[in-house]
């Protein structure tokens, strides 16, 4: 199923040539957001992620109406890869425009926050420390999303910064 969604988003995607077309998606991710069907929400990200040169800082705005209605993990990891963390592997954004995920009242807001890291981290173009001070706040939160979510941050981590998660994990070992 997740190939078949995979192909049809890619097929639709090579349609999409300027970026109005692009925002036209955005604007069918919004509605898919409003009827809360994750099927058309996950279609439309498979698309976004066939066109990231589209992305910019603006479609934050799209973004934050969003968060209070999403109630699964895969679509939050979504968001993270596809959207936020394509912004902040570009360079696009910084962790401080996504400020408003930090202790957001839905924990899948909290979890776009933290699994925002994770491409950055992937393509080393992060600051490793500041990630890890960022993620500190969620080392003994025992909600399954967000200990998940820590713990693939530092599983990417430590495949380039060895050193630093390394001594990050030692650090807070008891906790």
């Amino acid at each position: 199923k997740t190939t078949d969604m995979r192909k049809l988003a890619s097929e639709y995607a090579r349609r999409i040539n300027n970026k109005t077309e692009f925002n036209e998606i955005m604007d069918y991710l919004d509605k898919a957001f409003e009827l809360k069907n994750i099927t058309l929400v996950v279609l439309g990200l498979e698309i976004i992620r066939n066109k990231s040169e589209y992305l910019e800082a603006s479609l934050l705005v799209k973004v934050k109406p969003w968060i209070p209605s999403i109630s699964d993990w895969a679509v939050a990891d979504g968001i993270a890869i596809i959207i936020t963390g394509s912004l902040l592997e570009k360079g696009l954004i910084s962790l401080k425009d996504l400020e408003f995920l930090k202790r957001h009242p839905n924990v899948f807001g909290r979890r776009i926050y933290i699994t925002s890291m994770v491409l950055p981290i992937r393509k080393d173009t992060c600051d490793i420390n500041l990630f890890l001070s960022e993620i500190e706040i969620y080392i003994s939160d025992k909600n399954k999303y967000i200990y998940k979510a820590v713990s693939w941050v530092l599983r990417e981590g430590i495949k380039k910064f060895k050193m630093q998660i390394s001594c990050y994990v030692e650090q807070h070992s008891t906790e």
